[in-house]
């Protein structure tokens, strides 16, 4: 199934592709916006928690204590105050990126 897609205010249509073809068109559209907070969650990860160019651990070591490290500082940032406000107002939370150099900034203000 092929869906042509076009936002309000974008000039081009985009196509998306799909071989499950009992999906209906709004369920694919729904997923593929999801597709972005992945890509953004990624790209977090990659700057902020050791997966960039300059990891020090490398291979299957390497990946396994960047992700055990990783999931520890994600799990402490949930209790910064401005995630527990945004978790309390059910706002989206902040990405561990933000969060870091909020904290890079303050640090350095202090």
């Amino acid at each position: 199934m092929v869906i042509a897609l076009k936002y309000e205010g974008e000039e081009n249509y985009r196509y998306l592709v799909v071989s499950k073809k009992l999906w209906k068109a709004t369920d694919v559209v729904s997923v593929y916006s999801l597709r972005w907070l992945v890509e953004v969650f990624i790209q977090d990860w990659k700057g902020y928690d050791g997966w960039g160019q300059l990891a020090m651990q490398r291979d299957v070591e390497g990946s396994f204590s960047g992700v055990i490290v990783s999931l520890l500082a994600n799990h402490c940032l949930l209790f910064h105050p401005k995630q527990v406000y945004r978790i309390e107002n059910k706002l989206p939370l902040c990405t561990v990126g933000s969060l870091g150099e909020s904290l890079k900034n303050a640090s350095i203000l202090s």
